[in-house]
This record gives structure tokens, sequence and C-alpha cells, in this order.
């Protein structure tokens, strides 16, 4: 969406936003409230926060004084922050990271009653919550936000949201990864100035002849992080000599430089609102912010200038869009404005390389959802491989067998054959649809689609039952292990987590009236397995110890089946009479009537 802006104080401002998060936040007057909350941070609780209402929206404010030090370069894994971002903790078998000195920070705070106090109100009420910090004190604001989010108290609060202002990147592509696909990168909004270096400045490890002239910077910005400070101006005011300037801007292009795959370790996630004089646009792609950081940068000088400008651009966003004058959703049109919000129509080499970054983002950001639909298709071409293990099914349970049972033993070579080859098609189709969400070619909210949920959760019910039958019939738990220890597909077990992430319905929960369609334990039939193996174990076994601890591992399946069964969450082929499982019982049976002792377990 491209909006125009006409003022009496600015004659060609203008505001262009890739999403509707920009126009909403910038019709309202919460980034200039979020700003306020932020410079009273800075004056009043250095090293600290504030909390307080405004109408019926808490803020939690970070100050951006902050002493920096050498581990806020350093990143270690997000779970040493305890079970506080567990839900963010890894991403496709990759440990999230974030900076060592930020997490020390926040630890800090969080571990202060006063801390827990004002959050726990601000949580309370039914409001609207809003985490806010300019500086460091953004990425505090962004580690309480996703605490937060990660705690079952995020559903007290009747939003929550993050704005940070000139914040530095806290951490990894596999934070970046889980944020999105928890569906909470729309929760955050980094107000970016087109030229502050702090947002620029943690993205490596700092070498270690830059740390006075870090020490001395921020501590200039320290200085000025208060209302009643003159705004700056080029010349003797900036704290660094030409030299040490020209050196530390050298330094933080050649961090955003290069290739993709030669950036450093950290990456952003969620919206970035970058400002100029001339208006914003906001970007929610990680790939294009960083490119953005690397042509929009200034002149030595002018990073260190616009760490401190943003009580002007945020009045500027407010004001700009409470006098809008029109709207333009042409793709023309909304490119010259992109480019004019920020600043690079003046500059004839920044233009180019500013609008294929923009439409290339662009794209990227229409390919998942034509995927998306392209998906649906092709789940609709695997419809009749579905149908044909429905049909076996139906097959065997009419005939009073285990479809289970008859896949593994090949009962009916032909049509096992053919249900086979379904198997295999619906296999690869649904490891292409996790390849495309794990590479991002998919939309972020794609694993909590009803559509796709459902369908998935269904395969697995289906499918797995055969994926265990063929690995047991092959041998392979002689080779590798069971199938729940080595066999299992990883993609069984994305379909669980994604199947496990929905909202639960009443309908749920109600109590079954029938046998399930489909037993509602993908892997139940691998423990009969194992079941059966502790049986004749027990068996052979006259080890005394030994004996004891398969009969408490067959008592506790035991009494699991048992329950799955009057819960009715079985299908009714795992109670035909020759069923595996039928087999297993009448052989429990025996072997209880075997020990005129009772069970060898005790407790």
């Amino acid at each position: 969406m491209v909006v125009c802006v006409d003022t009496k104080a600015t004659q060609a401002a203008r505001f262009e936003s890739s999403h509707m998060l920009g126009a909403l936040l910038a019709s309202t007057s919460l980034i200039s409230d979020a700003w306020t909350q932020c410079a009273a941070a800075n004056v009043a609780a250095p090293g600290g926060f504030v909390a307080d209402l405004v109408g019926d929206v808490a803020f939690v404010a970070f100050s951006g004084v902050q002493l920096v030090s050498a581990d806020c370069f350093a990143q270690v894994p997000i779970v040493a922050g305890n079970d506080l971002f567990s839900a963010v903790a890894e991403h496709g078998g990759e440990a999230a990271t974030v900076s060592a000195g930020f997490l020390r920070m926040y630890l800090a705070l969080y571990q202060s009653p006063d801390f827990h106090n004002k959050i726990t109100a601000a949580m309370s009420g039914n409001k609207a919550v809003v985490f806010a910090g300019h500086s460091l004190g953004g990425a505090l604001a962004a580690l309480a936000a996703l605490s937060v989010l990660s705690s079952p108290a995020a559903a007290a609060a009747r939003s929550l949201f993050c704005v940070t202002f000139g914040s530095p990147f806290i951490g990894n592509k596999a934070l970046s990864a889980a944020i999105t696909d928890r569906g909470w990168a729309h929760r955050f909004c980094h107000v970016t100035s087109i030229h502050d270096m702090v947002p620029r400045l943690f993205l490596s490890a700092l070498p270690g002849s830059l740390w006075p002239t870090l020490d001395r910077l921020f501590r200039f910005w320290h200085s000025r992080m208060r209302p009643s400070a003159p705004f700056l101006t080029d010349g003797p005011d900036l704290p660094l000599s030409e030299p040490d300037a020209v050196h530390l801007h050298r330094f933080i292009s050649a961090l955003v430089s290069g290739r993709e795959e030669e950036w450093g370790p950290y990456r952003p996630f969620g919206n970035f609102l970058f400002c100029s004089t001339d208006g914003a646009i906001c970007i929610d792609d990680p790939t294009a912010t960083i490119q953005l950081l690397q042509i929009l940068m200034g002149p030595p000088g002018s990073g260190i200038v616009d760490h401190l400008a943003y009580g002007d651009r945020a009045a500027r966003i407010s004001q700009h869009f409470l006098l809008r004058g029109r709207s333009d959703r042409r793709d023309g049109n909304g490119m010259s404005l992109a480019l004019e919000a920020l600043g690079a129509h003046r500059d004839p080499l920044k233009m180019g390389p500013t609008k294929e970054c923009l439409a290339m983002a662009a794209k990227r950001g229409l390919h998942p959802n034509l995927n998306s639909a392209g998906l649906a298709i092709r789940l609709a071409r695997v419809t009749p491989c579905r149908a044909q293990v429905e049909w076996y099914k139906a097959y065997c349970d009419n005939r009073g067998l285990s479809y289970y049972d008859s896949f593994r033993l090949r009962l009916a070579p032909k049509r096992d054959s053919a249900v086979n080859m379904a198997r295999f098609k619906l296999g690869n189709f649904w490891d292409r649809v996790i390849e495309m969400v794990q590479s991002n070619q998919l939309p972020c909210d794609f694993p909590r689609r009803a559509k796709f949920v459902n369908a998935s959760h269904f395969y697995t019910l289906m499918v797995e039952p055969l994926e265990i039958a063929e690995y047991y019939r092959t041998g392979k738990h002689r080779t590798q292990g069971h199938y729940l220890v080595a066999g299992r597909q990883k993609r069984f077990q994305v379909f669980d987590k994604w199947w496990q992430q929905r909202t639960l319905g009443i309908a749920s929960q109600r109590k079954r009236r029938a046998l399930a369609g489909w037993t509602q334990d993908s892997c139940f039939w691998a423990k009969v397995e194992e079941a059966n193996e502790w049986t004749e174990s027990l068996r052979k076994e006259k080890d005394g110890v030994a004996q004891a601890e398969l009969w408490k591992k067959l008592v506790v399946f035991e009494e699991y089946a048992k329950n799955l069964v009057e819960r009715k969450e079985v299908s009714k082929d795992v109670l035909a009479e020759e069923s595996s499982y039928s087999s297993w019982v009448k052989e429990l049976e025996a072997l209880k009537r075997e020990l005129p002792f009772g069970v060898p377990f005790q407790g």
C-alpha cells in the first residue's frame, strides 16, 4: 500500500508501506506514545525500565542508557535463559542464539521483584501491552516481548506488541525463523532511521582496536538521551575525530556488504519501519532489511546523528498520517514514493539498488502465497492415493483383518503393491511440503492453516501405520533399532508438532460414542511391536531385576492401551481377533497365568 502525504510543514513527505501494519501504526499515536515512554525511560531509569498506562495501553519501556560490553557481541543459545524462551529455542534442528550481553541484562531485570510486579500489573485487566525501547533498550524490549509470548501470561493481554527505536539485532537466523514460524513477526516493529549505525553495528564481533571508539560513542549518546538536549549537527559536537569516524564507518560498511552467506550470524526479525525526513516504508523481509542497511549507509558521522533523531522521526510519522491526503496503490507510483520516502531519489547511486531491493522483496513476499495456492492444487492431485489407502483399510475391516498386519504380512500382494505405491507418492508430497516450509517458500502461518494441519494429521494417522509395518517387515528394527527410536520419518514429527500447536476446539474434547475411524496414536503399532519383544524377552529372562524392568514396561503399555480402547481412540482393526494387538493381549494373559507368584514388578 502506498500513501502520499501532503502537509503544510513538508511539501513532499511520503510514507510507503508494503503491509497494512505500517499504515495501522502510523495512523495511530502508538509510535509517538512509545517514543515518549522510551525518552522517559532514558531520563528516569538509566539501566532500567519504566511502566505506565496511556489510555487503555500499558507501556513497558526500557532505557537505552545501558553499559555496552564485549559480551554484547558474543552469542549464546537462547536456552541459557532457562525456560523463558522455550517456544523459540530452535528451528529446524538449529539452536536459536542471542547476544550474551543483552540476555544477561534482561535476566538481571527479570529477576527483580519490581519487574515481576509491574509486568504482572501490565498484563492484567485485558489491556493492550506494548514493550518499547530505544538503542540497547530496544534489545531488552524485544527479549521481554519474546519471554512473555513464550509464557502462558500472553493469553491474559488483549494484544501484545513491541516497538523499538534504533535497536541492534539480537539473534541468529534460527531465532528469526522460529519467531516467524510462531506467527509472532507481526508483533515487532523496529523503527530505524536510515543512517543510524546501531542497527548495523551489532552484526559481528568488534575488533579490540574499536573498543575505545565505541565506548566514547555510547557515552556521548547516553549524555544526549534527554529531551532538553539540543539536536545534533555535524561538526565539533560529534564525539569522534574524523579519522575515528571514518574507521568505524568502514568497519560497519564491511559488516553489511557482500553476499548473504558472508553476513555475520545476526539476522533481523519482525517489521522494520525505515524512516527519513521524507517519510518511511515498512519492510518485513529479513534479506531486504540487511540490504537496505547496506545501500542506505550515509557518510561518516550521519549514523551518530541519526541515532538521536527518533523523537523527530516519531513525530513526523504520526503527523503525516493525521494529515494524509490520498492513497495510491499503483505499482509504478508506489515504487517512486518508496524511493522518495527513503531519500534514495536524491542519490542516483542509491536509487537503482534500492529499487531492485524493494522489487525483489515484493516478489519474495508474493511467492509464498502463490506456492501455497499451488500446494492446494497438488494436494487435490494426491487425493486418489489417499483414497487408495482408505479403500484398503475398509477392505481389511470388512474381512475382520488389521490393515497394519495385512500390509506387514503382504496377505494380498497385488493390493499391497498398489497401497505401497500410494504410500510413496503421499510421502513424497508431504516431504516436499516440509522442505518448502523450512526454506521459507510458504507463508509464515502455513503450519497453522487448518486445511493443511488437518490434512497432514489425517495423513499421519492413515499412513504411519503402513510405514511402521514396512519397517518391521523388512527387519530394520534388528539392525537399526526400534521404529520409535531410529525409524520414524521427520515428516511425522513435524506434523505432530503442527497438530499439538493447533487451537483445540470444544468439540475435540467430547467423549467418543463409537470407535475412531483411525487409531488416534499413529505410533500405536510400533508400541505393540516393542511390547511383543518385551513379552518374548520376559519368557526367556532369568535375572530377577531384568524381569522386573520388563514387566514394568509391559504394565505401563497395557494400561495405556486399555485407556486408549476405553476412550474409543482406536479403530476397529486394532480389536480384530487376529490383530497383533489382540494376539499380544492373549499372550500377556497367558504369561500372567504362568507366573503363579504374581508379577515380578514391585511398586
